[in-house]
């Protein structure tokens, strides 16, 4: 089948599946994941050493978390903890915005001539059924940015920034802060491609090709208390090769897969870690055998104070920062050697970003 109808169907295919996978929305009645659902990495050792030693040791811990759930935590990570409190700073401060000055910079409404490289990209309000689009709405505002080199070229200048020489004080140093926030996920995304490849029983390098001009998409989510019944955000799977995530409190709820058994799960709130999940790209190059895990957010006022996480007088009570980390929009991925045989053939044909997982985005 032709790539960009395959990924179409299979998005299609998605949306009407997620209604039956009877994700709770009474987080009283999920239970916490333990450590051997969602574990956690330790990349200090190889972020290091660069010790082969150290790289497979980390890279064995990766593949039990294939196993279990398809996420897990980075510990050590090289990021320093004031970059991300200042870009949960900018978020807080942009979703503090009046409505007004952030409904300027809606997706819906950017200028015709900048649809096409503004696709996906700024502000949805609270109660919206995008990313993902379901029969419920989203209990979450958002404002997305994202790079894209390629024949589009969506670089962060063509962002829909808001305008600190209008807002000044209120939103000053927000583009710098984000666009340095996008700079250290992406070197660390980066950096992580090697363990990634060892433990799919290929060579560190093996994805370097494929990622030298990797498209990302950075997502400021604010979350208020999600009304009993609804979602924070719907149930669904990524369509990146992975998503690095920093929440500023609990509330993400996974899926488990241990020994082919599907059970949901509270992720544990870890402020010196991030957590990572598993997208469609990589499920496709893996003919599914790293399937894309399916999570789901909640933000019920009563837990996101108990955590501290009531931003103060602010009436958002939990922020995330997801990094959703994809190949070179233009590099065909293929289903990698070690994941087929003769009995397992491939189930997907070379296909890019573009036609892939940018259709099942509305790109």
């Amino acid at each position: 089948m032709e790539p960009t109808r395959l990924a179409a169907e299979r998005e299609a295919a998605l949306q009407r599946e997620a209604a039956s996978w009877a994700a709770p929305t009474d987080p009283e009645l999920i239970p916490w994941a333990t450590e051997a659902e969602i574990p956690v990495l330790d990349l200090g050792p190889y972020f290091a050493s660069g010790k082969v030693d150290d790289l497979e040791a980390v890279a064995r811990r990766l593949r039990e978390a294939a196993d279990a759930t398809g996420f897990h935590y980075v510990s050590n990570h090289g990021v320093p903890s004031s970059l991300i409190e200042e870009a949960f700073d900018a978020a807080r401060r942009f979703h503090a915005l009046p409505a007004e000055q952030k409904s300027r910079l809606a997706m819906d409404t950017l200028p015709s001539k900048d649809s096409e490289v503004r696709a996906g990209c700024g502000y949805i309000e609270t109660a919206n059924r995008k990313l993902p689009a379901r029969e419920k709405a989203n209990m979450v505002a958002a404002f997305i940015v994202k790079r894209e080199i390629g024949p589009r070229d969506v670089i962060l200048d063509k962002m829909p920034w808001p305008d600190e020489n209008v807002l000044g004080d209120a939103i000053a140093g927000f583009r710098a802060t984000v666009e340095r926030y996008c700079a250290a996920m992406e070197a660390l995304a980066l950096r992580m491609l090697p363990i990634y490849a060892v433990a799919l029983g290929l060579r560190p390098g093996w994805f370097d090709a494929a990622f030298r001009a990797p498209l990302f998409r950075l997502r400021l989510s604010a979350y208020e208390a999600t009304p009993r019944g609804e979602y924070g955000i719907n149930p669904h799977v990524d369509t990146s090769f992975f998503t690095i995530l920093a929440p500023s409190g609990p509330g993400l709820i996974v899926q488990t897969r241990t020994k082919g058994n599907r059970a949901w799960v509270r992720a544990p709130h870890k402020p010196e870690a991030f957590v990572i999940n598993f997208g469609e790209l990589l499920a496709q190059i893996t003919n599914d055998s790293w399937p894309a895990t399916r999570h789901y957010a909640l933000n019920p006022a009563e837990s996101a104070i108990a955590h501290g996480c009531d931003g103060g007088t602010f009436k958002h009570l939990r922020f995330s920062l997801p990094f959703f980390f994809n190949a070179t929009p233009t590099y065909p991925m293929a289903v990698l050697p070690t994941c087929t045989d003769s009995e397992n053939p491939p189930r997907y044909p070379p296909m890019s970003y573009l036609e892939g997982q940018g259709v099942a985005q509305g790109e």
